[in-house]
């Protein structure tokens, strides 16, 4: 097959062009094309077909006994599943008798479930109840501890008021006394006229 160079190429000396002519004149002489074909890649429907690998016959016999057991596994499957059909559609006596006591069996171990999950409700309540009337009686606990706290701080505070207001008018008392005593020490103090007009 001739390879023809693109529509867009114009120029007669581009790439394209020269390898369309070369092409031609490989296929004009036989000698020619002996010497490009040793210098160019063969082509590959050309080239010497590879032995297969140890290797990868390995590999291609290990991926066809998996998927065969693959197949297989559904297969089995799917036995199972039409059996277990056509037991249910067309049963035996003692087939009805087993699919009986299959169905029992599954309703008692639900009835049990359930049961095991009211106990395990009715246990997680208790225990929430507990808990929450634990938390109640810590919270009342710590509220009673703070009223008594601040009962006993109020009442500090109170006794310190009282201290201060006493100790202020002590203050004042003996300020009023010395303030008297320094009148009376004036060389012009009257008994008569002090605080009066006078002064």
């Amino acid at each position: 097959m001739i390879r023809r160079p693109p529509r867009s190429t114009l120029s007669s000396s581009s790439a394209a062009s020269d390898v369309y002519k070369r092409q031609v004149s490989t296929q004009s002489t036989g000698s020619v094309a002996e010497t490009m074909a040793s210098k160019y890649r063969q082509s590959i429907l050309l080239r010497p077909k590879k032995t297969g690998s140890h290797i990868n016959d390995e590999n291609l016999e290990a991926e066809y006994d998996k998927e065969r057991a693959k197949a297989d596994a559904c297969a089995r499957k799917l036995q199972d599943v039409e059996r277990g059909m056509m037991k249910q559609i067309f049963p035996s006596a003692d087939e009805k008798r087993e699919l009986q006591d299959a169905a029992r069996c599954d309703m008692e171990m639900q009835l049990q479930m359930k049961e095991e999950m009211k106990k395990q409700a009715l246990l997680d309540e208790l225990e929430h109840a507990e808990a929450l009337q634990q938390h109640v009686q810590l919270t009342q606990y710590v509220e009673a501890d703070h009223k008594t706290a601040r009962r006993e701080y109020l009442k500090h505070l109170m006794t310190q008021n009282k201290q201060l207001v006493e100790f202020r008018s002590q203050l004042k008392t003996q300020e009023k006394k010395a303030e008297i005593v320094e009148d009376r020490a004036r060389p012009d103090f009257h008994e008569q006229t002090w605080n009066r007009s006078t002064r």
